[in-house]
């Protein structure tokens, strides 16, 4: 599977080619940046119209699931500022894809070192999603200090208290007791 926003480039979705000339919508009065956007939505619909379609709902080899979950985080990365409307889609199919947690702690930590107020309605999916995808703990530590700060040790107790997706974290990290 390959994510690309360009209006340009062909994509392989579930084994077919996708080209947006040949899916009859009109192009060539849009600027750049609406082909771009109608190409983008058309191609998540798609994607979500073959998952729906498939006989399974997960991913059958590990490795497709992780080559799935960095070609998304990737997508991402590389065109954070274009995509920013499709990211409730784009982590819907990484947390399908994303056994271990790694790619939504990675995508977590990578918007709050972006912009963490400008994609603060997304944070808190991916976070919850990693709580529950890294049973071992492998990746959700880091998002403590990436997305709170170096000093939430100190600040724990009132992060605690104000923030619930906080207290969830520290708690799965620190399982022993809140204040160690």
């Amino acid at each position: 599977m390959k994510y690309n926003c360009g209006f340009k480039h062909t994509l392989r979705v579930a084994g077919e080619w996708s080209d947006p000339q040949k899916r009859g919508f009109n192009t060539t009065n849009l600027g750049k940046n609406e082909r771009i956007k109608k190409f983008f939505v058309n191609f998540v619909a798609k994607l979500i119209v073959n998952h729906s379609m498939s006989d399974h709902n997960t991913v059958t080899s590990p490795q497709t699931a992780e080559e799935d979950g960095m070609a998304i985080y990737e997508h991402i990365v590389n065109h954070v500022d274009e995509c920013h409307d499709q990211l409730d889609n784009l982590i819907m199919d990484m947390k399908r894809v994303d056994a271990s947690g790694q790619f939504l702690a990675s995508t977590a930590r990578f918007l709050a070192a972006v912009d963490k107020e400008g994609f603060a309605d997304y944070l808190p999916k991916l976070i919850e999603s990693a709580i529950e995808k890294d049973r071992e703990r492998r990746y959700i530590g880091q998002l403590l200090e990436a997305i709170w700060g170096t000093d939430y040790k100190e600040r724990a107790e009132e992060l605690v208290a104000s923030d619930d997706i906080f207290r969830r974290l520290y708690k799965r990290v620190y399982p022993s007791g809140v204040f160690n």
